[in-house]
C-alpha cells in the first residue's frame, strides 16, 4: 500500500509537467528604425508602463546615440528621445528616479577619440533633458591594462 501512496504524486507531477502549455505571450512590438538600434536595458515602471535605454543609429545627431523609449503597459509607444553628440554614445541603464524622471548610464567616445566615458543623462518624467556629463574616471585604467598585454 505504502507504495501507492510514492507513485501518485509521481504520475501526476509527470502528467503536470507533460499537460503544461508554454505561457502565453501577453504582446510583442518592435521598436526603433532602419537601421542598428539596441535596447540594453528595460524597466518596469510605477505606472506600469517600460522604460527601455540603449542605442540608436536611426535616429539623433550623427552616429550612435542613446535612445531612451517609454512605453505604456501594452507597448505603445509614448515617446523616445535620443541623447548625443559627436561621436558615439551608448546607454547602458536605466532608472526611473523617485521624482518619475529617468537616470541614464552609458558610455561616450569622443571623434577621433579612442577614450571611452562614463556617459550620464539625467531626465524629467517627459524624458526632457535635466542634465547630461561625461566623467572620464577609466582612461589612465585602460592604457595601463593595455600596457601591461603589450598592445599599446
Amino acid at each position: 500500500m505504502r507504495k501507492h501512496y510514492l507513485i501518485l504524486p509521481l504520475i501526476l507531477s509527470l502528467f503536470s509537467i507533460l499537460f503544461a502549455g508554454a505561457p502565453d505571450t501577453l504582446w510583442t512590438r518592435t521598436y526603433g528604425g532602419d537601421m542598428s538600434d539596441v535596447a540594453n536595458s528595460i524597466q518596469q515602471l510605477d505606472d506600469s508602463g517600460f522604460i527601455i535605454a540603449g542605442n540608436t543609429n536611426s535616429f539623433g545627431i550623427l552616429e550612435r546615440d542613446v535612445y531612451l523609449l517609454k512605453t505604456n503597459f501594452v507597448g505603445d509607444t509614448i515617446w523616445t528621445k535620443t541623447f548625443g553628440g559627436s561621436g558615439w554614445q551608448e546607454g547602458l541603464s536605466v532608472l526611473e528616479t523617485t521624482d518619475g524622471g529617468f537616470f541614464i548610464t552609458g558610455n561616450n567616445s569622443r571623434l577621433g577619440n579612442l577614450d571611452i566615458d562614463i556617459y550620464l543623462v539625467r531626465t524629467d518624467v517627459k524624458g526632457d533633458t535635466l542634465f547630461v556629463t561625461c566623467e572620464s574616471p577609466v582612461r589612465s585604467k585602460v592604457i595601463a591594462a593595455l600596457e601591461k598585454t603589450g598592445l599599446k
